[in-house]
């Protein structure tokens, strides 16, 4: 079974964490896949053909998203560790 985990990281109650332990969750009884809305209305245009059994017109855009999202939090995450070790 395959399932879709939309998020808006720009809510007010998400936070990486809940957002990695739900994800974590979800992935040891379902393909996940993990997708963040960048805009108003996005998450119905990730969910619309999801729900209809297509795959959505602008699939690279949607990955290069959360790619970006993924390589920005890791690298922030890389600076943090190395100001804090360098101490």
């Amino acid at each position: 079974m395959r399932a879709v985990l939309i998020v808006n990281p720009n809510a007010t109650s998400t936070t990486p964490a809940g957002r990695d332990l739900l994800a974590h969750a979800l992935e040891s009884r379902v393909r996940l896949t993990v997708a963040h809305t960048d805009r108003r209305g996005h998450a119905i245009d990730i969910a619309r053909p999801l729900l209809a059994g297509r795959v959505p017109a602008a699939l690279a855009l949607h990955l290069a998203v959360l790619l970006a999202y993924a390589g920005a939090t890791y690298f922030i995450a890389l600076a943090l560790t190395r100001r804090r070790l360098l101490k």
